[in-house]
């Protein structure tokens, strides 16, 4: 199904933002993913346990001096790319 869309300057700039940033290959991709997002705002179960094994990887990381600093923009946008990977 195709559908166009017209979007005021603001949103169209911030999906091409998105799409600059390599974690998703089209406009089209961002706007599926925020409609996904729009649609099913809350974690499902699986996405919390995912979520939580994330995190304790992430705490021995740091107990192992692995640790990679990252901005918190970064750190969210990695696990939105890993939750699409798994497809959670």
């Amino acid at each position: 199904m195709t559908i166009h869309v017209s979007l005021p300057a603001e949103l169209e700039a911030r999906v091409h933002s998105e799409v600059a940033t390599g974690l998703y290959s089209s406009a089209s991709e961002v706007v599926r993913e925020a409609l996904r997002n729009f649609f099913s705002p809350s974690f499902t179960p699986e996405e919390i346990a995912w979520l939580k094994t994330e995190m304790r990887e992430r705490v021995a990381e740091l107990e192992r001096g692995e640790y990679e600093p990252r901005t918190v923009d970064e750190f969210f946008n990695e696990i939105d790319r890993q939750l699409m990977e798994k497809n959670v």
